[in-house]
């Protein structure tokens, strides 16, 4: 052993067999050699500990602390040396499968509400074991909630030959016991993390209550925690919560006001979608008072990043005069860029700016073909009542005026 210095401001060293410090009058404590972690009073108390309060187990030099530095049959050697087999070294109870427990990266496991009082309460930054560092416990707990669902996908395919992961004839029916293990296992994680704050596991379990994935589907459970999420900056969240707002789904009604505040902040952080929703309700002044001059900022910031639906929005303004000078050119041009990038809406736009010679020379072939297109991709009767209201809408301006 090494007689151990105690430096002014470090905290007191105890025995770990007699839990005894060096306030006794004759008392030196040394560490242990080995592991340098662990004091002793004496070689009795040493031999004591090493046997029966399983120092054995997690003795491990400071050079094998990390098992991740390590490679093959190498790290198996240190995982299993370090790893705790059934029980939590901080309250001393029994691990069972059932309990919720977690796994640090240097391999000791511990009850998950144990290693949160050490985080929370300041009292231990390091693996009271091995005395690694702690990870960033919510960001940790995303990420093994991120590897037991791809354990889990990964089991799955190899069972079936498809992945459960984007399958949408799988279900929870179809997994064996240990997947569905996995899987309650993975929701556990994505809750755990959700509730400490963590905002990609929050937007992610709103999702899973949204959608029904890995949960029963229940909305006011999905905005609850999209609201969270949205709280603490989260763009998709804020996103979603805008539109649910729009749609009515949240107060049963449309609640613009509501709408108009979360696409305002998704808004400020780049998201196109956010900006083409927000400028055309600002655009048509649709439970809000309109603004707009701010409407075709966000048209145009949403259109640079390339979204083909804003594209064509400013490509109706020009055509319509709403918002700008109206121009049949700059609205060909619009639709003609808008139906490159795959917008079916812009496709039969330009269709019709070929058929009647809007903005350019006009050409039956082209047109023919863009609305053969359009409708090939797009059987669906609601949008053939579309494409009809929109050919309604050209054959209705019969003062148009040919730049």
């Amino acid at each position: 052993m090494e007689q151990s210095r105690l430096k002014k401001g470090d905290y007191l060293d105890e025995c770990a067999s007699c839990a005894i410090t060096e306030m006794h009058e004759g008392i030196v404590l040394k560490k242990c050699s080995r592991c340098h972690n662990v004091h002793y009073c004496s070689k009795e108390c040493q031999r004591v500990h090493w046997k029966k309060g399983q120092h054995k187990k997690f003795c491990i030099p400071p050079t094998l602390r990390r098992p991740d530095l390590f490679k093959g049959e190498e790290a198996t050697k240190v995982i299993e040396a370090t790893k705790a087999t059934d029980i939590c070294l901080i309250c001393r109870g029994e691990i069972s499968n059932h309990e919720d427990y977690i796994q640090l990266p240097c391999a000791h496991v511990y009850h998950f509400e144990c290693i949160m009082s050490l985080e929370i309460h300041s009292l231990c930054k390091s693996c009271p074991a091995c005395r690694s560092p702690l990870p960033d416990i919510p960001n940790f707990i995303y990420i093994l909630c991120l590897r037991t669902y791809a354990k889990m996908n990964s089991h799955f395919q190899k069972r079936t030959g498809n992945a459960f992961v984007g399958n949408a004839e799988a279900s929870h029916k179809d997994l064996d016991s240990r997947e569905s293990l996995l899987l309650k296992r993975t929701l556990a994680l994505q809750i755990k993390a959700a509730e400490l704050n963590h905002v990609e596991s929050q937007h992610n379990l709103g999702n899973c209550f949204h959608r029904g994935i890995m949960i029963e589907a229940d909305l006011r459970k999905a905005v609850y925690w999209y609201e969270k999420a949205a709280r603490n900056g989260h763009m998709i969240s804020q996103r979603i919560l805008g539109v649910l707002h729009i749609d009515g789904i949240v107060d049963s009604k449309p609640n613009m006001v509501e709408a108009v505040k979360w696409l305002t902040e998704a808004s400020e952080q780049g998201c196109f979608r956010s900006q083409l929703a927000l400028g055309s309700i600002l655009r048509e002044g649709n439970g809000v008072q309109g603004n707009r001059r701010e409407a075709w900022r966000l048209l145009s910031a949403s259109a640079e990043q390339g979204c083909m639906e804003a594209i064509c929005e400013l490509g109706i303004c020009y055509y319509e005069g709403d918002l700008v000078m109206r121009s049949l050119c700059l609205a060909a041009f619009h639709f003609r860029s808008a139906s490159a990038k795959g917008d079916l809406r812009g496709s039969l736009l330009l269709s019709e700016c070929y058929l009647r010679g809007y903005g350019v020379i006009q050409d039956y072939e082209n047109a023919q073909a863009l609305a053969k297109r359009a409708s090939l991709l797009r059987p669906e009767e609601e949008y053939r009542d579309m494409c009809n209201r929109v050919r309604i809408f050209f054959e209705s301006q019969d003062t148009i005026q040919h730049f």
